[in-house]
Parts: structure tokens; sequence; C-alpha cells
């Protein structure tokens, strides 16, 4: 009787729907990328996060300048005044071989399909970022921008005749970089010291930045619609990322200490003002805005 009326309903709601039997091999399991749909495209999105992570480091310099200001403590009380401190010494004074360092353990960690090819792109924007570092603190055909900069405004190594050997006192009054000058036991005085410290920290920040937002918002993005929004790939993003992550901690808080400590603001300002160059030409106008240089150079990629 039951099976008469169970054959009465299915003819009554239309067609059999066939459903899937238990029996069989079980399904395999799903990749972590697998379970959560990708990130819809969000180039642009990325776009006015990194402008906005942007601004960190004008506003780090201005709180680090008014704090030197109203502060009542002398710069001898703490040890982030001293230029031998280990931070200096150890992370900035070559700080693009950390930068280098943390975008490789990035790059090594892609996920993209075809990770070689990012790779090499990735590897290509390291490149024109290492030459923008290179021209401005190393190298210009000779002195580096900074230095020339320096000299252009009315600087000069100034010897000092008094303590120094006439045969030092001499070179140092020929030296062209604040290298030299140091070496011949010189002053480099009289002209406008861009910060070489708030050029490289702003510089390498936002670089890393541009390179590692993608994955970033990728793996938060999927984490908002996994189950019990909690994601593998954010702890996955976190444990490869923690050297990225500790890099772009301590050059914040190393441009905060200059900031305090060093330099006027002119040269904090124009240090910056350099650094935003490349950065703003290649990840901020010609990588979001350009089809043609997202061929060339490629986009940062998850």
């Amino acid at each position: 009787m039951s099976s008469d009326k169970d054959r009465d309903s299915a003819s009554s709601s239309g067609p059999e729907i066939a459903t899937p039997t238990t029996s069989g091999p079980p399904s395999p399991q799903l990749t972590a990328s697998q379970q959560y749909p990708a990130a819809p495209p969000s180039g642009e999105n990325h776009h006015h996060i990194l402008i906005l992570l942007s601004l960190i480091y004008p506003a780090t310099i201005v709180l680090g300048s008014l704090f030197s200001i109203i502060s009542p403590i002398g710069q001898s009380a703490s040890y982030f005044s001293r230029k031998n401190n280990i931070f200096n010494v150890l992370f900035v004074k070559i700080g693009w071989f950390w930068t280098t360092a943390a975008f490789l353990v990035h790059i090594a960690n892609l996920r993209h399909p075809n990770a070689t090819h990012a790779r090499s792109k990735a590897l290509i924007r390291w490149g024109l970022a290492t030459l923008a570092w290179i021209l401005v603190t190393q190298w210009f055909f000779g002195p580096p921008l900074m230095d020339r900069t320096f000299t252009g405004t009315g600087g000069a190594c100034r010897p000092n005749y008094a303590v120094q050997p006439s045969s030092l006192a001499i070179k140092a009054e020929r030296a062209s970089t604040s290298a030299a000058c140091k070496g011949a036991g010189g002053k480099w005085d009289g002209g406008h010291d861009l910060s070489g410290h708030a050029f490289m920290l702003t510089h390498a920040s936002l670089f890393l930045w541009a390179e590692t937002l993608p994955r970033l918002v990728d793996s938060m993005w999927r984490g908002t619609i996994g189950p019990r929004n909690i994601s593998p790939l954010m702890a996955e993003w976190f444990g490869v990322h923690w050297f990225v992550w500790g890099i772009l901690g301590l050059w914040w808080w190393m441009l905060l200490m200059t900031s305090v400590y060093f330099h006027t603001w002119p040269e904090k300002v124009s240090g910056w003002l350099v650094a935003l160059f490349e950065w703003g030409i290649l990840y901020a106008y010609m990588i979001p805005l350009n089809p043609q240089a997202r061929q060339w150079f490629g986009t940062p990629t998850v």
C-alpha cells in the first residue's frame, strides 16, 4: 500500500532525479586551495590597500619628528640614538640584503599555478627595486644620487687640518662621497643630506608590501568564507611569512627611531619622497593601469 503511494508521489513530482550512492571508493580529500573558491579578481582592491599602507611611512616620520621636538628626553638617554646600536649595524646598514632575503622567502613559497613564470617576473621587479636602491645609495655614474644631491646643494667634505695629517686632509678635501669622506676622517657638511635611512627603510618596506599583499589578502578573504571563519591558508601565510613580517616590523621601528633621533625634517621628507619614486611608477601606476607593463613585469601574486 505504501509503495503505491510512493509511486504516485514520485510520478506527480516530475521525473526522478538520480541521487549519488554511497558505494564505491571514498572521494579524495580536497586540498586547502580546492576547499575554498579563489578570491575574485581584486587587483584594484590590492591597489587601494597598497596606497593606504604607503601612508604609514610619512605618518611615522611626522610622529617621530614631533616626538623629538616635544619629548624632554635627551638623545643620549636612548639606545637607539646611538649609531652603533646592534639593529642599525647588523640590519639597517645591510638593509637591502635582509629585504632581499625576505623577498626570496616569499617567492619560494608561491602557490601560483605557473609558479616558475611568476617567480621570474618577480625577480625582474626585484631587479628594478635593487637598481633604484643602487642609484640612490651606492652609485650613479660615480657618486650616488644622495651624495650628488649633497654636493649639489653646497655640501662638501671638510677636513680637520688641526688633527689630520696633511695627506689625509687633502684626501678628505677631494672626497666626493660620504663614505670616502668618513674614511679620510673628514666631516660631511654644508649641504642637503638626504636621509639614506628614510629612503632605504621606506623603499624596502613598500617593495615588500607590494609583493606580499596579494597573498595576504587572498588568505584573509578565504578565511572569511571558510568553515568557522578559520582558513588554513591564513596559518600557512603567517607560518611561511613570519620572516617577512619581522623585517617589515623592524624597518618600521627603525624608521621611527631615525625620525626621532636623526636628520632634519627636510632631509627625512626628501628621503621618503625619493623612496616613492620607483614604487610609485611601477606598483602604483604601471602594473595596475598599464596592460603592457603587466606583460613585461608581471603582477605580484599568491
